[in-house]
C-alpha cells in the first residue's frame, strides 16, 4: 500500500505549488487574500483574526502530487482555494483525497465546504465527490481566470448546534496565533490592522456581489 498523507505547509510552497492551475509564471505575485464574490461571512475587520487558513500538499511515496488550500469563511463553513493535482498523477482520485483530507483539518461541525470550479473538475467533482451546485447559482463568469465557473458544496453534517458553534469559536481562538492571517505563522507575514486592511483593498479583486446564500 502506498503511504499517502496531507501536510501543511508554508504559503510560498503552496504559491510554488498552486501556479500552474492560474498559469502565472511568477509564483510570489498569488496574494494570501482571495474573497471571490463576496463569499466570506465575516465582516472585514475580523478578516485577518478569525480566518484560519491552511495552504496544504498531498504527498504519496514522498512525491507531491496536489495542491490546494482551505480557510473558514464564518464559524459554520469553510471554502476551497484552488485544487491543482499535478498531471502525471491525475486520474487516481488525489484531488478528492487532497479535498477531503483539507477538510478534516477543521471540525465537523464546520458543516459545508465551499469552492468554485472549472467544467471539467466541475463535473468531476459532482459525479465522484458528492457535491453538489449551490442553489439559486449558475455559471459564473470569473474575470480572473477569464472562464465560467460553478459554485459546488459538500455537506460535512448536520447545521451545528449553538453549543457547538462555540466549539468552533474556541477552535479559531486556539489556531489564531499559528494560522490566522494576523498571526505569526506559516504565510510568513506579521502584518498590523492597518498593513492588513490596505493588503486587503489592494487585493480585493474585481468581483461583482452575487450575494450567494449559503445557509440554506
Amino acid at each position: 500500500m502506498p503511504n499517502e498523507k496531507l501536510e501543511i505547509i508554508s504559503w510560498s510552497e503552496y504559491q510554488e505549488g498552486i501556479a500552474p492551475l492560474w498559469k502565472i509564471e511568477d509564483p510570489s505575485t498569488i496574494p494570501i487574500w482571495n474573497n471571490p464574490y463576496y463569499i466570506v461571512q465575516y465582516p472585514q475587520h475580523m478578516w485577518h483574526t478569525d480566518v484560519i487558513l491552511f495552504p496544504v500538499k498531498y504527498v504519496v511515496d514522498g512525491v507531491t502530487v496536489a495542491h490546494s488550500c482551505v480557510y473558514n469563511i464564518d464559524d459554520m463553513f469553510i471554502r476551497t482555494r484552488g485544487i491543482y493535482v499535478e498531471p502525471e498523477h491525475r486520474g487516481k482520485g488525489y484531488g478528492h483525497k487532497i479535498q477531503n483530507g483539507q477538510m478534516d483539518l477543521f471540525p465537523k461541525a464546520f458543516h459545508r465546504l465551499f469552492g468554485f470550479w472549472r467544467d471539467g473538475p466541475a463535473q468531476r467533482f459532482l459525479k465522484y465527490s458528492e457535491m453538489k451546485q449551490v442553489p439559486g447559482t449558475d455559471w459564473i463568469w470569473s474575470d480572473y481566470s477569464k472562464i465560467n465557473m460553478k459554485c459546488l458544496y459538500i455537506e460535512r453534517g448536520p447545521k451545528p448546534s449553538d453549543a457547538e458553534i462555540v466549539e468552533n469559536k474556541q477552535f479559531i481562538e486556539e489556531h489564531r496565533e499559528q494560522y490566522s492571517l494576523g498571526g505569526t505563522n506559516n504565510l510568513n507575514v506579521d502584518w498590523d490592522f492597518l498593513t492588513w486592511e490596505n493588503y486587503f483593498e489592494t487585493h480585493k479583486g474585481n468581483y461583482e456581489d452575487l450575494q450567494i446564500k449559503l445557509d440554506f
